[in-house]
């Protein structure tokens, strides 16, 4: 018995799979018109992307902050609204334009 208790601990955990999790909205939605003109260039957003929520993001385990730009008003309530009533982290996908 105590051997078999022994293989229990001697196994490898299973392996973290890379995601990317949206925990909370922090702030916003914010409207790209909010900004100052200057404020965005340089910063890699695109000119389609106009509404921004501060999130609460989990990457590869690591938590922290992070700014997602949606195209429409609409899409971005929807995520500020999903955490109204849940508390559910909702799996980002990296390869869409958010």
């Amino acid at each position: 018995m105590i051997k078999w208790i022994k293989g229990l601990f001697k196994r490898d955990p299973p392996p973290v799979e890379n995601k990317t999790l949206l925990w909370g909205i922090i702030d916003g939605p914010y409207s790209r018109e909010d900004f100052p003109p200057d404020a965005l260039i340089g910063e890699g957003i695109q000119d389609n992307w106009n509404w921004m929520v501060v999130a609460k993001l989990e990457v590869d385990g690591e938590i922290g902050l992070g700014n997602l730009w949606y195209p429409t008003l609409d899409e971005a309530y929807e995520v500020v609204n999903h955490f109204k009533s849940s508390i559910e982290p909702m799996e980002l996908d990296c390869n869409e334009n958010v």
